[in-house]
């Protein structure tokens, strides 16, 4: 039986150890939470951080492991290409494209470098420099740490006067005291699903996204498919794999998120050398394309081989909200959409992040105007918000 380290025990990476289960391979999970909701589906646990590369390594190495992977976490990937490297397995990508797949500012350059569309932007490490940039440019930027993830820190800046809140809401949660400060585009913005092999990057979807917009873009929901014309989508491909080659991901999964500027030219917000969360490709791309790409990126990682030229052509879509549900709801949404999360939690009257929101629902269509109909029909009826 082959042995998958998985580094990460949460809720959302729950579907990789049940998926490793059904193909019959024995799990490690790696988790600095002693109670995380995967240790008891793994066959073993270790209780340490997925970020503590040396000593995964050396865990690695004693359970003589076959693959290690990460699902939706962007500095696991850190680990999983150092590890990778040390044990002699296949380069899915090298540790210091790791870097820049997970560090915005070293993204940013490395994208510009490679002449990939980008927003105009700025690094700094001070207020000083943040607050003379911010007044020499035009208004509005958007400001984000350098290393974070889940919209945590992201500020629309549009007002002079908000200058100092935004430079506290990124610094706050800047793990390295580093910010990005960008144009701002304000077009459409969706993120795209790419796999590759041997360095041959593959489209499987496109996701139209929907947040709650300025100031903290905390995303409400996504869409499969998107409901953009043929031309534009074909652009937003090509700009998506030309980004997966900047930062040279040879094997395994990528997220590209972009976005639309006021020509519909596509512009790359960010890249992360790892599947899509928010139940994008757990759950949305297996149900609206067919393709499996937590079943891809397990049998990517020990290097045995799978073809995934068959799709189907179906559409789905998972909604977050915040309100409250009572148990007669809850019971009802379960009887009519294909699944539902929910845990209580006080009222949220502004997103600032996704840990604000309290659950959500998936929704399954035979068409993409079909999807929306239903989706639409469920919150109003249920107020989900």
């Amino acid at each position: 039986m082959k042995k998958l380290m998985i580094l990460g025990g949460s809720e959302l990476q729950i579907p990789a150890f049940k998926k490793a289960n059904c193909l019959g391979i024995q799990t490690i999970c790696i988790d600095y939470d002693r109670s995380a909701p995967a240790r008891k589906i793994a066959d073993s646990f270790y209780c340490i951080s997925t970020i503590d590369k040396d000593r995964v390594y050396e865990i690695a190495k004693k359970e003589n492991i076959d693959g290690i992977i990460t699902l939706a976490s962007d500095l696991p990937v850190r680990t999983v290409a150092y590890v990778n490297q040390k044990l002699g397995k296949r380069t899915q990508i090298s540790p210091e494209n790791a870097n820049k797949a997970t560090d915005k500012s070293l993204m940013r350059e490395c994208l510009r470098e490679n002449n990939v569309p980008i927003p105009h932007f700025e690094i700094v490490d001070n207020y000083k420099d943040f607050s003379n940039y911010c007044l020499s440019k035009k208004l509005p930027l958007i400001i984000k740490p350098a290393l974070n993830s889940g919209s945590r820190g992201v500020f629309l800046l549009k007002s002079e006067k908000d200058i100092d809140n935004a430079f506290s809401h990124a610094m706050n949660n800047s793990p390295t005291g580093v910010i990005l400060i960008e144009e701002y585009i304000s077009g459409r913005e969706v993120s795209v699903e790419i796999f590759s092999q041997n360095g041959n990057a593959r489209v499987l979807a496109i996701t139209d996204k929907e947040t709650t917009g300025s100031p903290f873009f905390v995303e409400t929901g996504h869409k499969i498919p998107t409901n953009l014309d043929k031309d534009i989508s074909y652009k937003i491909k090509e700009v998506a794999i030309k980004a997966n080659q900047a930062i040279k991901q040879i094997n395994g999964p990528a997220h590209v998120e972009i976005r639309l500027n006021e020509l519909n030219e596509p512009k790359v917000i960010e890249i992360g050398a790892r599947m899509g969360g928010d139940h994008i490709t757990t759950d949305l791309v297996p149900l609206a394309t067919g393709h499996d790409m937590i079943k891809y990126t397990i049998l990517n990682a020990l290097e045995e081989k799978f073809d995934y030229s068959e799709e189907i052509n179906a559409a789905a879509a998972v909604s977050f909200f915040s309100n409250q549900l009572s148990p007669n709801q809850i019971n009802e949404l379960r009887q009519n959409i294909y699944d539902l999360s929910y845990q209580r939690k006080d009222q949220i009257k502004e997103w600032k992040s996704s840990n604000d929101r309290s659950g959500h629902i998936l929704l399954t269509a035979s068409t993409r105007t079909e999807l929306d109909k239903k989706l639409d029909d469920i919150i109003g009826k249920y107020n989900l918000k």
